[in-house]
């Protein structure tokens, strides 16, 4: 291989694997960050078909994580359709963007092809669990949690349990055994600090960046010379967004959200 051809497949597997490991810490608005400059630096030189694969479904579980499931599942059109290798990231998109039926028949049908490397059968099959229990609640077959709970202590592969969202994981870890539960109620999901936060038009952006812990729709709507009218209603997507105040850019829904709010933007 050239060294202009090792840079090729360098690159894009270095932010894969930079991905994962923020995604995994819990910091899934830096992974999609990172994503965003090592993907503008290989514009000028394509990697092969492989790492573009391993590259976009890096970046569909940072967008999956940040509770933008259809977002990641629009990745996979055109030429990165269905694979062995993208067949866990769809799935896993499915599921979140609210096809849980759907997940669930694709994650069973990959899970078991033979030329299934451990970690995307793992992956798979915890598709199939959380969609199961999504769809059938406590009532979910228990064979598929044996299958994996196997899987991951043969390979000693539990990082796939990451996927598992917060408000799945209590019926998930019901029907795993004792001692596969402790192991995977060690993992963080990686879910766990990331929120569902709108996309941001220009104008929003410029209004989120004049809150101040004492500014006020009237404060912003000077500052920027405009009517007070659209600056209310920038503030009610941010407050949507965080779940907290009455919809207006008051000092005691900044006391509350701002901080986290601008970190989750």
């Amino acid at each position: 291989m050239t060294a202009t051809g090792g840079a090729r497949e360098l690159w894009p597997f270095a932010a894969s694997i930079q991905a994962v490991a923020f995604l995994l810490s819990g910091a899934a608005p830096d992974a999609l960050g990172m994503l965003r400059s090592w993907m503008a630096r290989t514009r000028s030189t394509p990697p092969s078909h492989f790492q573009s694969v391993q590259l976009l479904t890096a970046r569909a579980k940072v967008l999956i994580a940040l509770r933008q499931a259809r977002k990641a599942l629009a990745l996979f059109e055109g030429p990165f359709g269905l694979s062995g290798a993208t067949a866990p990231a769809i799935a896993l998109s499915q599921l979140y963007a609210g096809r849980a039926h759907e997940a669930y028949v694709m994650s069973v049908k990959w899970g078991i092809h033979q030329d299934s490397s451990p970690r995307a059968a793992l992956e798979s099959l915890v598709v199939s669990m959380v969609a199961d229990v999504r769809l059938n609640g406590t009532a979910a077959h228990r064979s598929t949690a044996q299958r994996a709970e196997a899987l991951s202590a043969r390979h000693d592969l539990w990082s796939p349990w990451s996927a598992v969202a917060p408000e799945d994981r209590g019926l998930v870890l019901r029907l795993l055994s004792p001692s596969a539960r402790d192991r995977v109620s060690e993992r963080a999901s990686f879910f766990a600090s990331s929120v569902s936060v709108p996309h941001l038009t220009k104008r929003e952006q410029v209004v989120l960046a004049q809150l101040t812990p004492t500014s006020t729709i009237a404060d912003i709507a000077r500052a920027l010379v405009v009517s007070p009218i659209p600056v209310r209603r920038n503030c009610r997507v941010f407050t949507a967004a965080r779940g907290v105040g009455s919809g207006e850019c008051d000092p005691g829904w900044q006391r509350v959200g701002l901080d986290r709010g601008r970190n989750d933007v």
